[in-house]
């Protein structure tokens, strides 16, 4: 899935299938040709998706706290080890250069 969709293929899977199901419950000419009866379920069915991909999409989507921001990611999207964060690193330099405030526990540390 990496490979079709990138590293966030999550959010991509997740927010296609959100659309979708927002398009089947809220547009009733796309499944009116399905008997009545089927009709209705699928378009509960799709009501309940909505809601569900609708969570797990806000769930899997990026934050402040992904790259970015003060957390950088290795390509598998996994958080990248302390230490070998130079993005996060430079990014905090670069806060700390401008007069903006770091949280304490990103601050850069005293040279020994």
């Amino acid at each position: 899935m990496s490979k079709l969709f990138g590293a966030n293929w999550q959010t991509t899977l997740w927010g296609g299938i959100f659309a979708l199901s927002t398009a089947i419950a809220t547009s009733p000419a796309l499944v009116e040709f399905l008997p009545d009866a089927i009709e209705g379920w699928v378009r509960g069915l799709a009501g309940v998706i909505v809601a569900v991909s609708g969570l797990k999409f806000a769930k899997e989507a990026k934050s402040k706290d992904v790259t970015g921001g003060v957390v950088q990611q290795t390509a598998s999207g996994a958080p990248a080890a302390k230490g070998t964060q130079d993005m996060v690193d430079l990014t905090v330099k670069a806060t700390e250069e401008s007069g903006e405030k770091v949280p304490d526990n990103l601050k850069t540390p005293p040279p020994n």
